[in-house]
C-alpha cells in the first residue's frame, strides 16, 4: 500500500511537470508568431520597396500577379501596374508580392494578399455581377444574383420572396430564366410539388433580407470594391434596392456600377466573345462571363487602354 506522503509528492511532481510542458509550448507558440511578425513586416517592406521603385499602382499595364491562398493554389489577379515600370522592377515586384502574400495568409487567411496591396488606397478590387429580375416600367424584382471577386470568390442566391405569379405570366422570365434556376434532383423530384416554379429548398434560395446581409459582407470583404456589369443600369438598381431606398444604402457600397458594356465601346466596341460553357442566363454563369469578357478585354494589344 502506497503511502499517503509519497502518493502526495508524485501528484505534485506530475503537476510541475505538467506546468513546465505547457509553458515550453507556449513559449515555442510566442516564438514562432515573433518569427512570422518579422518575417511578414520584412517581406512587407521589400513588397513596398520595389512598388515606390516601379512607381503608383495606376492605369494602364496589366499585370498577373501570381497570389496564393491557404491552400497553396495560384489566383490569378489583373492589378495594374505603371507601365514605365522595367521587365526587372516587374519580376521583382511579383516576387516579393508573392512571398509577402505566402506569409501574410498564414496570419491574416486567403485575402491578406489584398490587404498589402490595398491598404494606401491605391488599388482596388474587382467585383463582376448579374441579376436576373422582372421589371414592369416601374418595378424591378430581383430574381437571382451573382457575384464574382477577383480574388476567386463567389456568391449566388435566389430570391425566395420573388413574385411568383407575375412571373409565371411572364412567357420570356418562364421560358429564360426559370430553367437556369435551382432544380430538384433524383429521387427528390418525384417530391416536389408541381406547382413550385423550381426547388425551393435549394440551400441557395434564401429571403431578401438574407440576400441583403450576405451581399452586404461579401462586398465589404473586398478591399476597394469596384461594381462591373454588362449593361449594368438595371443590375445596379436591382442590387441596390435590397437594402431600399437610396440613403438606405449600407457604408462602403459603391453608389454606382461600371458598365463593361461602356468599356468595351470606349475601346473601340470590339466584338467581345462568349465564355465557354457559359449557362445563359444564370446569374453566377453570367457574371463568371463578364469577369471572362474582362479579362479577355484587357488583354488585347489591338486596342488603346
Amino acid at each position: 500500500m502506497a503511502r499517503p506522503g509519497r502518493c502526495i509528492v508524485s501528484s505534485f511532481l506530475a503537476g510541475v511537470q505538467l506546468a513546465l510542458g505547457g509553458a515550453c509550448l507556449w513559449l515555442l507558440i510566442q516564438a514562432a508568431r515573433q518569427a512570422a511578425r518579422q518575417a511578414t513586416r520584412q517581406a512587407t517592406r521589400q513588397w513596398h520597396d520595389h512598388a515606390a521603385r516601379a512607381g503608383q499602382l495606376a492605369h494602364p499595364g496589366p499585370v498577373c500577379l501570381a497570389r496564393h491562398d491557404h491552400k497553396g493554389r495560384q489566383l490569378a489577379d489583373l492589378f495594374r501596374m505603371n507601365s514605365a515600370a522595367s521587365d526587372a522592377d516587374q519580376a521583382a515586384m511579383c516576387r516579393a508580392f508573392a512571398a509577402a502574400t505566402r506569409i501574410a495568409v498564414r496570419r491574416h487567411g486567403a485575402h491578406a494578399a489584398d490587404v498589402l496591396l490595398c491598404q494606401d488606397g491605391r488599388a482596388a478590387m474587382k467585383i463582376h455581377y448579374d441579376c436576373e429580375f422582372l421589371e414592369d416600367g416601374k418595378m424591378i424584382d430581383l430574381i437571382s444574383i451573382g457575384m464574382v471577386a477577383e480574388d476567386g470568390r463567389e456568391y449566388y442566391a435566389v430570391s425566395r420572396d420573388m413574385p411568383k405569379r407575375r412571373i409565371r405570366k411572364h412567357p420570356w422570365l418562364m421560358a429564360n430564366v426559370v430553367p437556369s434556376l435551382p432544380r430538384a434532383h433524383g429521387d427528390a423530384r418525384l417530391y416536389q410539388p408541381r406547382r413550385w416554379l423550381f426547388n425551393y429548398s435549394d440551400p441557395c434560395v434564401k429571403s431578401r433580407h438574407v440576400i441583403a446581409r450576405e451581399v452586404r459582407d461579401f462586398i465589404l470583404a473586398t478591399p476597394g470594391p469596384e461594381l462591373w456589369a454588362w449593361y449594368a443600369a438595371y443590375d445596379h438598381v436591382a442590387l441596390c434596392q435590397l437594402w431600399g431606398p437610396m440613403i438606405r444604402l449600407p457604408e462602403g457600397i459603391p453608389m454606382w456600377t461600371n458598365d463593361l458594356k461602356q468599356e468595351a465601346q470606349r475601346l473601340g466596341n470590339p466584338g467581345l466573345p462568349s465564355m465557354p460553357g457559359v449557362a445563359e442566363h444564370n446569374a453566377l454563369s453570367d457574371a463568371r462571363e463578364v469577369a471572362w469578357r474582362h479579362q479577355w478585354l484587357a488583354r488585347r494589344t489591338d486596342v488603346p487602354q
